[in-house]
């Protein structure tokens, strides 16, 4: 404000005198609004609504599966999901696929897998095994995880197999 007056009585044009403050005025509120934008994030409000995209993930339309899939790989990479969250993602993808038979949403559902497994070694280096190499996801009926192989690559009685499980 004392800046503004002293502008306003210094300058004998006006008109440059309100440019100059309407500038400052502007550039004070472009660091305000870089401020909260800092703040919001550093605080969490940034948060992704993860229940939406779980319940996607649970959807008929194989579509809109992979997607959902693809768009919580996207929060891993980013680092929007803590670590209760990506527990509750790795169940719930555990389920689906002792249940899903689509080669291209296992194989999405996989990769969201081994980015969480790989999330949690970097997090936690304790959940390595005594020979030093991650400690293997598990499936709920505590069957590990096998990344080693694409579902696609299984031939169709394999797959049967695996399904009717």
């Amino acid at each position: 404000m004392y800046v503004s007056l002293a502008v306003w009585s210094a300058t004998d044009n006006h008109w440059v005198a309100s440019g100059l403050i309407a500038q400052g005025a502007a550039t004070l509120a472009v660091l305000v609004l870089l401020v909260w934008q800092t703040l919001t994030r550093l605080t969490g409000r940034d948060r992704v609504e993860l229940m939406p995209i779980l319940l996607q993930v649970a959807d008929e339309n194989g579509l809109k599966r992979t997607i959902a899939i693809r768009q919580i790989g996207q929060w891993l990479e980013q680092r929007r999901l803590d670590h209760a969250e990506c527990k509750s993602v790795a169940a719930c993808l555990q389920y689906l696929l002792g249940r899903e038979t689509d080669g291209a949403i296992r194989d999405a559902a996989l990769d969201v897998l081994q980015q969480i497994q790989l999330m949690q070694v970097i997090r936690h280096p304790q959940t390595r095994d005594r020979s030093g190499s991650p400690q293997a996801l598990e499936m709920a009926n505590g069957e590990p995880i096998n990344f080693s192989h694409s579902y696609q690559s299984l031939d169709k009685s394999q797959r049967d197999a695996h399904v009717s499980r």
